[in-house]
């Protein structure tokens, strides 16, 4: 996903969530024996972080139960406070959004309001891409940013995404919606350590989304394809082949049905010239997540992705992609 606006919204992609880990915390939550008592502990509690997506507890992460997190919370030092920009991280060290940055594995990073363990698992991400790749963003100043959810990404760069539309996702989908994405106009790919998916009630840490390390680089790979000056993704043999192979898609229904995000119309000028194709350019980033760190899709979709468009892996393949 890398755009934001106008255009067509009716296709979707699929966010799988790892709906163990989501149970556990589930679980925790539902035996407590107030139904109030966590609206409770939020409402008493100085350390919880405030947001437009609601509020939650700083020290609830993947694996700890409620009752872990309200004791570390408790072990957080009362003399240190918390504003609506900065996070404490499992050490009680606080996180200001005033980041000045620094190279990690070639990449540009600055972090906002995240925790270190978060931190660390992007980095991780970085060590699973090529460093010829991490070399050449680094060469073209598209840089990494780290934020606690889209609402601090939008503070800090004055946007307004988390309101706003995404294209190629189902209607009434926004920006909050959205665990990491590729922002173009700011050469920026954006990691958030909290989300809220899409008619989930409630936001949870992205690390609960399935392989979210596939997601990462699936955004790396958008990034990584505007560095190469859109060399493959705008070249006429590959838009052919990926137009006759999508009329084909658009033909079965089934096949269409599972898809459909990646068999997004091409959008042309008054010509008639492609200028932009969507599909295309998810199917590439797609592709290319599933080489280095595996799809950021559930297993029938990657399967039907990389099987369907098989010819479009060979075409990045011959030109280098890979490399």
């Amino acid at each position: 996903m890398t755009d934001f606006g106008e255009g067509e919204r009716s296709l979707g992609k699929v966010i799988e969530l790892n709906m163990e880990k989501l149970h556990q915390t589930g679980a925790a939550m539902d035996n407590i024996e107030n139904q109030n008592a966590y609206k409770n502990i939020l409402d008493s509690n100085p350390n919880k972080i405030e947001g437009s997506v609601g509020s939650y507890l700083l020290a609830l992460r993947p694996g700890m139960t409620l009752a872990q997190a309200e004791k570390e919370q408790e072990g957080i030092e009362s003399a240190k406070k918390i504003d609506d920009f900065g996070i404490i991280d499992d050490d009680g060290k606080i996180h200001s959004a005033g980041s000045i940055g620094e190279r990690i594995d070639w990449l540009w990073v600055r972090s906002f309001e995240v925790s270190n363990e978060f931190v660390d698992s992007k980095k991780l991400d970085f060590k699973l891409l090529p460093e010829a790749h991490r070399q050449l963003l680094n060469q073209r100043n598209i840089t990494v940013e780290f934020h606690k959810d889209i609402y601090s990404y939008d503070r800090v760069h004055g946007t307004k995404y988390a309101t706003e539309p995404v294209d190629g996702y189902d209607p009434g989908y926004t920006g909050a919606n959205v665990d990491v994405f590729f922002d173009k106009d700011r050469k920026i790919i954006a990691s958030f350590e909290f989300f809220k998916p899409f008619e989930f009630d409630r936001v949870i840490p992205t690390a609960y989304v399935s392989n979210p390390s596939a997601r990462f680089i699936h955004e790396f790979g958008h990034a990584y394809s505007m560095a190469r000056d859109f060399d493959v993704e705008l070249n006429s043999h590959i838009m052919q082949t990926f137009e006759s192979i999508r009329r084909n898609v658009l033909s079965s229904p089934v096949t269409n049905k599972v898809l459909k995000y990646f068999s997004q119309n091409p959008i042309t000028d008054s010509h008639g010239k492609i200028v932009k194709h969507p599909g295309l350019r998810e199917t590439m980033a797609e592709i290319y997540a599933s080489r280095f760190g595996g799809s950021s899709q559930p297993y029938h979709v990657q399967k039907s992705l990389l099987e369907v468009y098989k010819p479009i892996e060979e075409i990045m393949t011959e030109n280098g992609y890979f490399k």
